[in-house]
């Protein structure tokens, strides 16, 4: 159901995972580098916001920091694994797999890799802070307009 707290927490998570987007894309051009990243992350985080800051909007301001919590977690697993999958996918073009399932296993190990090299303090503060705003601010909208 469309509301202004939906668009609200689609808006604003969307442009917090852009943000978070832009900080971790130079951790990785040494390696290879990832143009798209802000903007898929921005898109993941506009579905995510919606389904759950969004859904959960409008029950109080102290409920809204569980909320930001659970919303950024499964905006960080989300786009884990839309990216490693991705990654998955171009090598599967290169043949690197003897398998399909070779291919799926590795996923959660490419999840790894990219956890490990994105987990510095400045992404995971940005995340945790940008989170908890965005889930604030949706709980403001959800007071105010809905």
């Amino acid at each position: 159901m469309l509301t202004f707290a939906r668009v609200g927490a689609a808006l604003l998570y969307g442009l917090v995972a852009w943000y978070v987007g832009t900080l971790i894309q130079p951790l990785y051009v040494e390696e290879r580098p990832i143009p798209y990243v802000p903007v898929w992350n921005a898109f993941f985080g506009a579905i995510v916001g919606w389904r759950i800051a969004g859904a959960q909007a409008g029950k109080g301001l102290s409920a809204s920091v569980g909320s930001g919590t659970t919303t950024t977690l499964a905006l960080v697993v989300v786009c884990l694994f839309a990216h490693s999958f991705a990654e998955m996918i171009r090598l599967a073009m290169r043949l690197s797999y003897d398998g399909p399932v070779e291919a799926v296993v590795d996923i959660a190990t490419i999840m790894y890799d990219h956890a490990q090299t994105i987990a510095t303090q400045e992404i995971i503060v940005t995340a945790i802070v940008g989170g908890l705003l965005a889930a604030a601010l949706t709980e403001l909208v959800a007071g105010r307009y809905d």
